[in-house]
């Protein structure tokens, strides 16, 4: 009797991993059917964002990048995090995503972002941002908006980011055109 009362213990367990039921850190009760996988709904992800402090996730991802350290901007992201901009070559892993905010940090040593709204969409997050600096190599003052659409692992850091920004008004600013 108790081999199977164990083997009860382990399905569930099992179950509540494999659904995505397990409570957030700190939440003493598990989530009722409407906020869990099975149900399926964008309002349960919007709830277990809203559990993730997303505000506050944001502004901390705001200061790595004014940190001017890219292994912060990549503490953010999985081990197998992913981010792409603008359609380009995704930079996967967070070797990939230092390197790129690297070079972001390499071109405009003054690099400032600014955290400009945050916004729930089902079970993603889309981070506007603002950024400004000065092209290293061609002086040029750049001031440029973007956003990222993030969609975040069950431990709360983005998997997956989706960057977005008007290229060639950024490369019109690095030019000095107009």
């Amino acid at each position: 009797m108790r081999i199977v009362s164990w083997l009860v213990v382990i399905v569930s367990l099992g179950w509540l991993f494999a659904y995505n039921l397990w409570p957030v850190v700190g939440d003493s009760s598990l989530p009722d059917a409407s906020t869990n996988r099975v149900a399926g709904t964008a309002v349960a992800q919007s709830q277990r964002l809203q559990r993730l402090q997303p505000d506050a996730f944001a502004r901390a991802y705001t200061e790595a990048w004014n940190s001017h350290d890219p292994g912060k901007v990549a503490a953010f992201f999985t081990s197998d995090g992913v981010i792409t901009i603008n359609g380009g070559k995704p930079f996967e892993g967070r070797d990939e995503v230092a390197a790129m905010a690297s070079g972001f940090m390499r071109d405009f040593p003054d690099i400032h972002l600014t955290m400009t709204g945050l916004e729930v969409q089902g079970d993603k997050l889309v981070y506007h941002w603002r950024f400004t600096g000065t092209n290293a190599d061609t002086g040029n003052p750049v001031d440029i908006s973007g956003s990222e659409t993030w969609r975040l692992a069950a431990g709360g850091l983005i998997e997956k980011s989706i960057g977005r920004f008007d290229a060639s008004d950024y490369q019109r600013q690095v030019k000095g055109d107009g």
